[in-house]
C-alpha cells in the first residue's frame, strides 16, 4: 500500500518517527494505539519493508534484522 491514503478512525491519534541518515531521512507513522492482531501485521510488514529496503544498500552481504521478537505474547 505504498502511498496510499486510507481514511483513518476519527479519534485516531497518529505517532510519526523520524531518522536522519547521511543519505536522507526515514520516517514511519502508525496509529497510537493498535490491536495485538494489527500490531503482528505491522511488524510483519516491517519485515517485508526491511526487505525491500536492505536490497538497496551496497555490499554482497544483505543486513538483516529479526521483528518477530518484538510480538507480545
Amino acid at each position: 500500500m505504498s502511498g496510499v491514503r486510507t481514511a483513518v478512525q476519527k479519534d485516531t491519534v497518529t505517532l510519526q518517527d523520524i531518522f536522519t541518515l547521511s543519505e536522507g531521512q526515514a520516517s514511519m507513522q502508525w496509529p497510537s494505539g493498535m490491536s495485538r492482531d494489527d500490531f503482528k501485521d505491522f511488524t510483519d510488514w516491517l519485515i517485508i519493508q526491511q526487505r525491500k529496503i536492505g536490497s538497496t544498500v551496497e555490499g554482497d552481504e544483505k543486513p538483516g534484522i529479526r521483528l518477530s521478537d518484538a510480538v507480545p505474547n
